[in-house]
């Protein structure tokens, strides 16, 4: 990083990944990016370039991973930072970030609750007439049935299951 800036703004940004990693905290994010107004109030950056901003980005991403990996949350803070807004952000996304196994156990599963399987279904329209190939015919019964290619899959039971000759 230190070719694409000057050394105050180097030390600033150096000194402030040093601080997140000291105090075990995720540096405040914006999406998939960092938040770099935040990051400039806190360190005192100023204006920065994209290609140091894009760089920097690789380093902010490794400590997050690094917080992750270890499982080490922010613990106590040891050097105070100038913006209570990017402690209290910093702090809300590190609780937001780490999923506890207790979280995940109890969740149910997203989307449509899944269709029952019945074994004689009842068809939309008695009278037709059969397609002629074995894929038209199969997407016509699944139309009037009201079927889909998954729930068809789901009903198909496997070898070895009671009832299955």
């Amino acid at each position: 990083m230190a070719p694409l800036t000057d050394a105050r703004q180097f030390r600033a940004l150096s000194e402030y990944m040093t601080g997140l990693i000291d105090d075990r905290m995720p540096p405040p994010m914006l999406g998939r990016h960092v938040n770099w107004e935040e990051i400039s109030l806190a360190s005192g950056l100023g204006q920065t370039s994209a290609a140091l901003r894009r760089v920097a980005q690789y380093g902010f991403d490794a400590i997050s991973r690094w917080l992750a990996e270890t499982g080490l949350g922010h613990i106590m803070r040891s050097v105070s930072r100038k913006s209570t807004k990017t402690r209290s952000c910093a702090k809300s996304l590190a609780s937001k970030r780490i999923p506890t196994t207790a979280k995940i156990s109890h969740r149910p599963r997203p989307g449509p609750k899944a269709k029952p399987i019945e074994e004689f279904p009842e068809p939309f329209f008695d009278t037709y007439e059969e397609p002629v190939s074995f894929q038209a015919d199969l997407l016509f019964h699944i139309d009037r049935f009201g079927e889909s290619y998954y729930h068809l899959h789901r009903a198909i039971p496997s070898p070895g299951v009671i009832g299955m000759t």
